[in-house]
């Protein structure tokens, strides 16, 4: 088995995050995973470090067909690496403290991740795995937190009771209206 590398990324976007509670879709283990977001120019030294690390481990000749935890998208000028883990990270904010009880993490959240680089080989299948060991939360996203639309002139939602008429007049419910 390969010497495991341990690394922080840089800060990312998370996507898909399942930290809080594991993914039992398709494994009724659970899995605890996360996909992150990150530039392309921030994302080169953790992809080069993946890359070596396959290479020391079982050369260049079939670097070309392992399978790498990461995706780059040139036009957006990003990457996107893949983590998971079979034991639930540990969290921590962005002074480095660590987090008790564990939030609802949503997509969105901008956050580093602490992971170990493991290069495998399973018969005909090579590659790198990114462990997901722990998180540090920088901008926090919950699920059902902050609204997701911004302030609009127009309909306002006043109160139980209450409902706007055309002339967005606000008027007792039982009261007629002229629709």
């Amino acid at each position: 088995m390969a010497k495991l590398k341990n690394a922080i990324t840089p800060k990312g976007v998370m996507s898909w995050p399942y930290i809080a509670k594991p993914d039992t879709r398709y494994n009724p283990e659970g899995v605890y995973k996360t996909s992150l977001v990150v530039s392309s120019a921030d994302a080169e030294s953790l992809m080069k470090t993946c890359t070596d690390s396959f290479v020391a481990e079982y050369g260049s000749s079939k670097l070309a067909k392992a399978n790498m935890p990461f995706e780059v998208n040139e036009e957006a000028g990003e990457v996107t690496f893949k983590f998971k883990s079979k034991r639930q990270p540990k969290a921590y904010d962005a002074k480095g403290k660590l987090i008790t009880k564990m939030p609802q993490i949503a997509s969105g959240t901008v956050a580093k991740i602490a992971t170990a680089i493991n290069p495998y080989q399973t018969g005909i299948n090579t590659g790198v795995s990114l462990y997901l060991n722990d998180v540090q939360i920088i901008d926090l996203v919950e699920y059902g937190g902050a609204p997701k639309f911004g302030a609009e002139d127009g309909y306002a939602y006043e109160a139980d009771g209450f409902e706007p008429t055309k002339d967005g007049e606000i008027v007792q419910a039982d009261e007629e209206k002229d629709f």
